[in-house]
């Protein structure tokens, strides 16, 4: 298996319509993620194919159009939904479940929900200025820089 090229593709869940602009091989659009990271690259490489395909070029009068070696080394391919090339694809987010980019939802999704500590309403909901906020936040993790040593 090849690397990705750019991990945060993984993220993002291409929708096929016309398919111009999807790499066939790199991006996250079928079989739950990039082709790349499930099959070697033998199996294009052995077709001729470059590894930089578009989708695009699988797409024929409306329906999917893979040669029978591409299919028989990964035959899930045979059960994708048609595409509809009259209108352009189109991205969702993956980590937020509106499919719109949120650095919250991204966060959790990387990271993992993170608990809540015991002072967070203290500090949060108090009505209070926000630098007086943050300092009280910084000194409540011991990270409030001082000349102490």
């Amino acid at each position: 298996m090849l690397q990705l090229r750019h991990p945060a593709r993984l993220l993002i869940k291409h929708i096929i319509r016309d398919g111009n602009g999807i790499s066939f091989w790199w991006d996250n659009w079928a079989l739950g993620g990039p082709l790349c990271t499930r099959f070697s690259s033998a199996i294009l490489l052995d077709l001729g194919l470059s590894l930089d395909i578009k989708v695009q070029y699988f797409i024929v009068n409306h329906n999917w159009c893979f040669p029978h070696s591409l299919l028989s080394s990964i035959p899930k391919l045979s059960s994708l939904i048609p595409p509809c090339p009259s209108r352009s694809d189109t991205k969702r987010w993956i980590a937020s479940s509106s499919g719109l980019y949120s650095l919250m939802h991204t966060t959790s999704s990387l990271a993992g929900p993170s608990p809540l500590v015991h002072w967070f309403n203290l500090v949060w909901k108090s009505p209070t200025i926000p630098r007086m906020k943050f300092n009280l936040w910084l000194t409540a993790q011991a990270r409030l820089p001082t000349l102490d040593s």
